[in-house]
């Protein structure tokens, strides 16, 4: 069937604009940049589930059967100052502080517990789908990874799940997301078994940046395939971010030297 000019026009215009928001959607993440502050030396029985800084404290949750706990100590000195041993059928997970109550996920029991961090005495839990892996809030929703590519929202009143959200990079989707942390209304995820943080757009789930941290993850030079990078903390007063790793000897304090362009954030939106 031959056709009229202006169908023909019509047809070459969809074809264009199919083009363009393939193109737009395939568009590749921006590489963020950093410099080293800071080491902090850690005890190697951290294995590092979630990283927090809430009121100059640094809080940690550490993960394994008969092996979890959550810690808190003084930031600027690295000093323990409060250490809690989580129920021996536990594998901790991710936490973070929001309302002033610290929320801990469990692996695979299904379900998140509430803690008051001045003290680390239990206050409730409640039940989540699936496995835990990392947790943040963006101050209106509690966001947690199950290592998939998605990610929920929980409302943190009714705690029931009020949206999932997909990650992908381009056109494929990222799975293995971990520990998280909120920064500059985007959500910041470890890629468990990768060297990269991502930076991930919380309305579209696009990655719009990523962090290498292949020169840190080399000198931490660990033979062991469990020891990987994970925690990720920010620090507001500072406008820092702590990261580290499951069994690392080191934390570290990084300053990004580079933003997210404004432009790349618009155009994969």
């Amino acid at each position: 069937m031959k056709l009229s000019r202006g169908e023909a026009k019509l047809k070459y215009a969809i074809l264009i604009f199919i083009f363009t928001l393939s193109v737009k959607t395939a568009a590749a993440s921006a590489e963020l940049t950093y410099r080293i502050l800071e080491r902090q030396p850690q005890t190697l029985n951290n294995f590092v589930q979630g990283l927090e800084i809430f009121q100059k404290k640094l809080y940690l949750s550490s993960g394994g059967y008969g092996e979890s706990s959550l810690r808190r100590y003084d930031l600027k000195s690295g000093e323990l100052e409060l250490e809690h041993k989580i129920s021996s059928d536990i594998f901790a997970e991710g936490l973070t502080i929001f309302k002033n109550q610290l929320y801990l996920l469990s692996w695979r029991n299904k379900r998140a517990m509430i803690f008051d961090p001045k003290n680390f005495n239990l206050l409730s839990n409640f039940k989540i789908p699936g496995e835990g892996w990392g947790i943040t809030h963006d101050e209106t929703h509690l966001i947690y990874s199950d290592g998939t590519d998605r990610l929920r929202f929980i409302n943190p009143a009714s705690l029931k799940i009020d949206r999932i959200l997909h990650v992908r990079d381009g056109k494929k989707r990222v799975n293995n997301l971990n520990e998280l942390e909120y920064i500059n209304n985007n959500i910041w995820a470890n890629v468990w078994l990768s060297n990269r943080i991502i930076v991930i757009d919380p309305q579209s789930g696009i990655v719009i940046a990523f962090l290498d941290l292949y020169k840190i993850v080399r000198e931490i030079n660990s033979s062991s395939s469990s020891e990987v990078l994970n925690g990720i903390a920010l620090d507001s007063n500072e406008k820092h971010i702590w990261i580290t790793g499951k069994r690392w000897p080191w934390r570290f304090k990084i300053e990004i030297s580079e933003a997210i362009p404004t432009e790349m954030k618009n155009t994969l939106k």
